[in-house]
């Protein structure tokens, strides 16, 4: 996956840098093709109708038209061919095609009064421009016929070829700059993913509170700090789960090996009918005992399930309600217990746990100690507005 991430990465940066570059180099190639060739066109186009000028002048004196013609300097060593208007050639600036016909598409536009050009890509790359030789004959105007440039194109493309071939060059260095930066970019980028993912890995191994060492400020960053921060509190989970696993160990093992000495004494003693009682009511109280370690687990297991509901109860609310419950014990056992609460008092509890609590410390007084004291307590804690709920995690620490 993370390579995956990675290679997602640099085709990305890879696009975002080819396509520019291409698109450049198409432009930049298209555009000097363009600005070359127009230049070449309309300088040509205007030295044939120059040309056609000085024809029509002298085309009644062919010698006096080769010389007006050999004196005027054509681009690029063009040829320069005159014909007439039944497309005889009369002049030939390389003295080889006078006395033919030639019959192209740029003749045979001049001869009808347009200007044409066309492109010939043969041995060499060549560029035809015709211009009618016009005489104009009051308002008439007659094609006494037409003035053929070619010249060759050669030089224009291979300047354009070799731009392309520069600027191609100077893609190519910028694209492997670019490939490098983009490898560094996505490694930097997956490296911390990466990261993410060993820690991860380390932590279903078993080895909670590992972190991960990652600075940045930016999203990622806020991930690490909070995967940071899931990781120590799965830590501390873990470590609170082990240590309760070992409290209730603690605590179960103690009465079940109390009930296995009383059983042992029973199998291989030699005891009459009172030590049997007698040892039955230790291991009833054995039993009562594990239900009740039993019971606060179930309740452990619930709250956290459930989670706490917290509302705001009348105090004198949950003693009432716990008194309810404790009194027929207390009365079996001939215990008193005096309730006086005047304050108006309300916390913020679960009321349903707070009860049990309060259940479980009246029942623990009766047993053990003088319940007076306990209310004694709780109404001295009442009086300085402190809150039950702490009161009674202080007890039951």
């Amino acid at each position: 996956m993370l390579a995956t991430i990675r290679r997602k990465l640099m085709i990305i940066y890879i696009v975002l840098i080819m396509v520019p570059l291409l698109l450049v180099n198409y432009l930049s190639t298209a555009n000097m093709r363009t600005t070359i060739f127009r230049d070449i066109e309309m300088n040509q186009l205007k030295t044939a109708n120059i040309l056609s000028n000085i024809a029509r002048t002298n085309i009644n004196d062919l010698i006096e038209l080769k010389m007006a013609i050999k004196q005027y300097p054509i681009p690029m060593d063009g040829r320069v061919i005159v014909t007439d208007n039944n497309m005889l050639v009369i002049s030939d600036s390389f003295n080889y095609f006078e006395g033919s016909q030639i019959n192209n598409a740029e003749i045979r536009g001049a001869l009808i009064k347009e200007e044409r050009q066309g492109y010939y890509f043969q041995e060499k790359n060549i560029l035809h421009t015709a211009v009618p030789i016009i005489e104009a004959r009051g308002e008439d105007r007659f094609v006494l016929g037409a003035v053929l440039i070619s010249t060759s194109m050669d030089e224009p493309f291979t300047q354009i070829e070799d731009f392309r071939r520069r600027l191609m060059g100077l893609s190519f260095g910028a694209a492997f700059i670019g490939f490098l930066a983009a490898l560094w970019a996505s490694r930097r980028m997956a490296k911390p993913i990466e990261e993410l993912s060993r820690v991860a890995i380390l932590i279903g191994q078993g080895n909670l509170g590992e972190e991960v060492n990652i600075t940045s400020k930016d999203e990622i960053g806020k991930l690490s700090e909070n995967f940071n921060k899931m990781s120590k509190e799965l830590q501390r989970i873990d470590r609170g789960r082990m240590q309760f696993i070992g409290d209730v160990s603690h605590e179960l093992r103690t009465p079940l090996a109390s009930m296995k000495a009383l059983i042992d004494s029973l199998l291989y003693g030699e005891n009459d009918i009172a030590v049997y009682k007698e040892y039955l009511r230790d291991m009833d109280s054995e039993i009562d005992r594990l239900a009740s370690l039993v019971k606060s687990l179930l309740n452990l297991t619930k709250i956290e399930e459930v989670g706490i509901n917290k509302e705001f109860v009348p105090i004198q609310k949950l003693i009432n309600n716990s008194n309810k419950v404790i009194y027929p014990l207390a009365e079996k056992l001939q215990v008193k217990i005096d309730i006086s609460i005047n304050d108006k008092i309300s916390v913020s509890c679960d009321e349903q746990n707070i009860i049990e609590v309060l259940i479980n410390l009246i029942d623990n007084a009766i047993k053990y100690m003088d319940v007076k004291k306990v209310f004694h307590m709780l109404r001295f804690m009442i009086k300085k507005k402190k809150k039950i709920t702490l009161l009674l995690l202080k007890i039951m620490g």
